[in-house]
């Protein structure tokens, strides 16, 4: 039986608050936040629903999604439109949210598979490029994204709305050094590169990108630093029409997971 919230000031609806705001909250919490029947439909097939919210037109609306949140979540509660209002992070709720559990992410690197295509981010820090890198290798099965620490929160509101549900499907970690993380793939024989716009750089083109392999992509503006370049096996770049702009890291990292796929 859902309980019911009508208060703005329920203990749980502040908590819900500061997840949604925080990243030091969902870290200390280990939940984090999805919202939408579509992505929280996918959080309870997952199995990682805590606790559930949703207002009584939502389990009208969305009585399939509703139900299987009630069915997967630790606890649910029914709520009024104003407090929905205050807990939802877009203009227009739909009336359903969930918090997850975030073991999804893990904190060390764990067995690599000498045979698999990983991509590693340094320092990506737009929630919209990361939300994109997510859904990309979820869509070009990625073996495994790993992130050095510092970058956007996999675990905030805009990556988990831009990924669409594939945050529940790609293997996520947060090291905290990555070019130590380069090393370990390396030592488990896979040649790592580097996307970079360098004199020593070669086109994406000239890398067997079928074999196993890892590439890193870095900051939107400061590319990826020089402590990773020095590790990687080579540096690649995608050639461009004369006079445009770099590609923006969502994009480039697309590109190089579809190269990895195909």
């Amino acid at each position: 039986m859902s309980e019911h919230i009508t208060s703005r000031d329920n203990p749980r609806v502040k908590a819900i608050c500061r997840l949604r705001s925080s990243a030091k909250a969902r870290r200390e919490a280990g939940l984090f936040l999805c919202e939408g029947a579509r992505l929280c439909a996918e959080a309870a097939a997952s199995g990682a629903v805590e606790s559930a919210f949703f207002t009584e037109e939502a389990r009208t609306r969305w009585p399939d999604v509703v139900a299987a949140l009630e069915g997967a979540a630790r606890s649910t509660f029914c709520v009024s439109d104003g407090v929905m209002a205050k807990i939802s992070g877009v203009e227009s709720p739909q009336g359903v949210l969930a918090a997850c559990r975030a073991g999804l992410v893990r904190r060390r690197l764990g067995p690599i598979d000498p045979g698999g295509h990983y991509l590693l981010l340094d320092g990506v820090a737009d929630p919209g490029n990361l939300g994109t890198i997510v859904r990309s290798g979820c869509a070009f099965s990625v073996t495994g994204i790993i992130a050095g620490e510092g970058g956007a929160d996999f675990l905030g509101d805009k990556v988990v709305r831009g990924a669409m549900g594939a945050i529940f499907k790609v293997p996520l970690t947060v090291v905290p050094n990555l070019a130590e993380a380069v090393g370990e793939l390396q030592a488990a024989g896979l040649p790592v590169y580097g996307s970079a716009l360098h004199r020593e750089s070669v086109p994406v083109g000239q890398i067997d990108w079928k074999s196993p392999c890892a590439l890193v992509v870095g900051n939107e503006g400061a590319g990826i630093s020089p402590q990773v370049a020095q590790r990687c096996d080579k540096l690649v770049e995608i050639p461009m029409a004369p006079g445009c702009e770099s590609l923006n890291a969502g994009v480039a990292a697309s590109l190089f997971l579809w190269e990895m796929a195909r």
